[in-house]
């Protein structure tokens, strides 16, 4: 189960829905040969992981050996640019491999390149990535759930 929160600027009156969690079509991701299974395998729908991260990261996985992957967790999550001060959503992928290392997907800001990092802060302290001012509100009217 996913939740929606929506976010509108003050300044510009721009409204940005962000999907965060996971629902029944992303629950199941395909690591390397091994197909891994979110909560229930009994869903037709699944996605690739090369369908949710950079060729960059992608380039990077296919030269690791990952015949032993587990502890799986995915989920969409909100992540913010520490350069831009812009937010938006992307898939977060973490796994165990080769008994101990962990892989933890990496993200790029589209604009400035800047690694992102999950959101840590009230969301009036980004920037509206239409107009760039920091009038950000959350709408608490358009939470939703989804699936």
């Amino acid at each position: 189960m996913g939740e929606s929160i929506s976010t509108t600027c003050r300044y510009c009156g721009d409204v940005v829905d962000h999907c965060l969690g996971i629902g029944m079509s992303q629950m199941r991701l395909d690591v390397g040969n091994a197909p891994m299974v979110g909560e229930e395998d009994r869903f037709s729908f699944h996605h690739s992981i090369k369908d949710v991260i950079s060729p960059e990261e992608l380039a990077y996985l296919q030269s690791l050996d990952l015949q032993d992957v587990n502890d799986l967790s995915y989920s969409s999550i909100l992540y913010a640019c520490p350069r831009c001060e812009t937010l938006s959503v992307h898939v977060h992928v973490r796994f165990q491999y080769d008994g101990f290392k962990i892989y933890e997907v990496t993200h790029r800001c589209k604009s400035c390149q800047s690694r992102l990092n999950a959101v840590s802060k009230d969301i009036s302290e980004y920037r509206c990535a239409q107009c760039g001012s920091k009038a950000l509100v959350k709408d608490e009217h358009r939470k939703i759930m989804w699936d």
